[in-house]
């Protein structure tokens, strides 16, 4: 390996350098929806699997572990997407939906 090759390492070339993931996913908490959702809505809406899974980080619904995952892999900012939520495009009548995209537990 020449000297020039052996400088390329990532602390070199990412070096000052911000690193912004596009593509993340929280996980959010089993209730979020359903506790705000109309009476008449709450039988049509999805149920989801318990938190905990096997490979699931703290990161993935704690904000503050969020943090430290990202500046442990060096991650300046984040573009975040549901996980669950991404079934609710699945409801079957805009009436269904616009109920639970403004959910006002979601800041």
């Amino acid at each position: 390996m020449s000297t020039a090759a052996s400088a390329y390492t990532p602390e070199t070339v990412l070096a000052g350098e911000k690193i912004i993931s596009a593509d993340s996913h929280i996980i959010e908490a089993d209730d979020l929806w359903v506790k705000n959702l109309p009476p008449t809505l709450k039988s049509k809406y999805p149920s989801f699997p318990k938190r905990n899974s096997p490979g699931e980080r703290d990161g993935g619904w704690d904000p503050k572990a969020r943090i430290s995952e990202m500046e442990v892999d060096g991650v300046s900012a984040e573009v975040l997407y549901p996980t669950l939520g991404l079934r609710l495009f699945a409801l079957e009548t805009p009436n269904s939906r616009k109920p639970v995209f403004r959910s006002p537990t979601i800041g």
